[in-house]
């Protein structure tokens, strides 16, 4: 019976660490996401959640297939994944949309986004095959753009769409009351 309790035990938590992992990159997924920044709120911490939105990924998974696809996410995660520093983590939260949260003061968030952008032009060979992505950025601020976690994720996402406005490779912050 003990056995039993034990695998049970073992499933549940393999269920539970699936639910909050990207299957593709091991990443943690958006839930992971919004419990860390659900924790990070409720501390009255500040922090930072910068949307990293992949350029041309559409034309990959047209020209080189779905497969080549999912190549170039995990070498653009770990590409990301290499200019992470302490106190930011990095999720995947969608097909071809990354997020990291920053813990700590606004100071330098810009500039963090700038890395992760050049982080991802650099060139990805896969199987002879060369490919040239970019990345475009939004970032939103706790407390100063939002208090709570899908207002935070809104105001990242609605940056990033202007950050593609401005032609890609660009980086964007809408203060609140903007």
């Amino acid at each position: 019976m003990a056995n039993d309790a034990s695998e049970s035990v073992v499933k549940a938590h393999s269920l539970a660490q699936k639910a909050v992992k990207d299957p593709l990159t091991g990443l943690g997924n958006k839930l992971a996401m919004e419990q860390k920044a659900n924790v990070l709120l409720q501390a009255g911490e500040t922090f930072s959640i910068v949307v990293i939105g992949l350029d041309r990924f559409r034309d990959v998974n047209d020209s080189h297939g779905y497969a080549t696809g999912d190549m170039a996410l995990l070498e653009v995660a770990s590409m990301l994944q290499t200019s992470t520093q302490s106190g930011e983590i990095l999720y995947r939260i969608s097909g071809d949309e990354f997020a990291v949260i920053r813990a700590g003061e606004a100071d330098g968030a810009s500039e963090r986004s700038l890395a992760f952008i050049e982080a991802v032009k650099q060139p990805i060979m896969l199987g002879g095959i060369r490919l040239v992505l970019g990345a475009s950025a939004g970032t939103a601020q706790s407390p100063a753009d939002g208090g709570e976690y899908e207002l935070l994720l809104k105001r990242a996402g609605l940056a990033l769409r202007e950050a593609k406005k401005g032609g890609r490779g660009h980086d964007c912050r809408i203060p609140l009351g903007t």
